[in-house]
């Protein structure tokens, strides 16, 4: 039996293929290429995935038992609620300061260490020396740049 000869249009819808699977290959190898080394696959990959939120939680606790007004000469305290949800081991500076006309005085430091989810709470005290006087009560935590305030006067 002799070979048959494929016809014209055969031979034409081959190539066609061979061209078609070859400019895909070529644009898969090309996407793949660009997806790992371009901006826009990155901001892609960072838009259409999802990273919990890492901060650092900072309040007072017992809002309503807040020493707003106070006797001169008394030691009045207050507390403050810290929890990590940076998502690694942090170490916290507290700063509490009294600020009173003309006057700021920083109160106490404290430095605490919290593992990731992990929370604690921080008593600090305070006093006015004289009456008639107003002041602001603030603590902060200067190396993630927040503060919580409250008012008192006596």
């Amino acid at each position: 039996m002799l070979p048959v000869e494929p016809t014209h249009s055969q031979t034409r819808r081959r190539s066609l293929i061979r061209t078609a699977v070859s400019i895909c290959l070529v644009v898969s190898i090309a996407a793949v290429g660009i997806a790992q080394r371009t901006p826009l696959a990155h901001a892609y990959h960072l838009a259409t995935s999802r990273y919990p939120e890492s901060y650092t939680e900072l309040s007072f606790d017992q809002v309503a038992k807040l020493p707003t007004q106070v006797t001169a000469g008394g030691a009045y305290s207050y507390t403050v609620h810290v929890a990590n949800h940076e998502g690694a081991v942090q170490t916290y500076e507290l700063v509490a300061t009294l600020a009173t006309p003309g006057v700021t005085t920083a109160t106490q430091t404290v430095t605490i260490r919290l593992q990731d989810g992990a929370s604690a709470d921080q008593t600090f005290t305070f006093s006015l020396p004289l009456a008639q006087t107003a002041a602001v009560v603030t603590v902060s935590l200067p190396a993630q740049q927040q503060s919580i305030t409250f008012r008192t006067r006596s």
